[in-house]
């Protein structure tokens, strides 16, 4: 994944196939794959209209795939994922493509969640303070003190 693209912070999960894919004399075990958008499975079917379902979702797990271990973007195919990524591995990146799709749904949930707990529940403001309440506050805090007779009525004494 380029360093300067910022487009998908936060909607990338990055994780070990047991297996790896053999390119270039190596086993590339490392890989980071972005979350699933509408035009991934779109472009995946136009690219194989009469494929079966399994290289749809093949097709579909190599767009996501931002990097596999050191395996250049262009080299990083359709065929090659087919004739040399595993059972297993296949299994592995289908568990994190739904991990990360249960980690957005969440971090979305959490957003609506908080704007309507925000529209529920306004911040609160401080009491607007009225002078003529103050001067009772402190008529019945004076009376309320006893020993001091000032303010009082002089009949109430």
């Amino acid at each position: 994944m380029n360093q300067a693209d910022n487009r998908w912070d936060g909607l990338t999960i990055t994780k070990e196939l047991a297996i790896g894919v053999y390119y270039a004399g190596t086993r590339h075990k490392s890989f980071t794959l972005r979350v699933a958008m509408a035009g991934d499975l779109i472009a995946a079917q136009e690219a194989h209209p009469q494929g079966p379902l399994q290289l749809v979702t093949l097709e579909v797990y190599r767009q996501q795939l931002l990097s596999l271990g050191a395996i250049p973007a262009e080299a990083l195919t359709t065929e090659l994922l087919r004739a040399e990524l595993s059972e297993g591995d296949l299994a592995l990146i289908a568990a994190a493509d739904e991990a990360l799709e249960k980690s957005s749904r969440r971090r979305a949930r959490h957003r609506r969640l908080a704007t309507h707990r925000a529209r529920l529940y306004p911040p609160r403001l401080p009491p607007r303070r009225n002078p003529l309440h103050d001067q009772a506050r402190d008529r019945r805090s004076r009376r309320s003190a006893g020993g001091s007779q000032v303010g009082r009525h002089p009949l109430r004494q």
